[in-house]
């Protein structure tokens, strides 16, 4: 019997503060977020709170906040999953491996995963991580940047691991 109000605010974190501030004026039950910006999204979850709205953080944790829930995945058990099925592919060489953005929780969480079972074949020399690096708020330009650098300066690898399909 709900009624749904969605909004995106195309990454831009200062649009979704606006918007939650829209909801909130409008006296909304219930402020469901998918935060850009874990930190500036707290003040969003701040100004719910004060008006008596319920707080859901979807996916991603805002961090610093009085928040009613939070909803995300198994993100370690996603980056295993990534990490097991790439060695199905490329058992032994060497990898490169593009983390998602450094101020999200969710891209530690893929990353604890891909170590954890990549940390045998790395032990025992069969895999090497060439090349690591955090794309800065999940853009797939910065995937791009970097593995067109590393093409350009002759990089030898083999197998890339990318925290999700917009980085792959």
């Amino acid at each position: 019997g709900g009624e749904l109000i969605s909004l995106s605010a195309n990454n831009n974190p200062q649009v979704q503060y606006e918007q939650a501030q829209y909801f909130v004026d409008n006296k909304v039950d219930v402020l469901i977020i998918i935060p850009q910006d874990l930190n500036q999204a707290a003040n969003a979850v701040e100004i719910a709170k004060r008006a008596g709205v319920k707080v859901i953080s979807y996916d991603r944790l805002i961090r610093n906040a009085d928040l009613d829930l939070y909803i995300s995945f198994d993100n370690t058990k996603v980056g295993e999953l990534v990490a097991e099925r790439l060695l199905e592919e490329v058992p032994s060489g060497n990898y490169v491996i593009i983390n998602g953005a450094p101020t999200d929780n969710n891209g530690y969480l893929v990353n604890q995963g891909y170590k954890n079972v990549l940390a045998p074949f790395l032990a025992n020399g069969d895999i090497n991580i060439v090349y690591e690096d955090w794309a800065e708020n999940w853009q797939p330009e910065k995937a791009y940047e970097f593995t067109s650098r590393l093409l350009l300066d002759g990089v030898d690898f083999d197998a890339v691991i990318a925290a999700n399909d917009g980085l792959a």
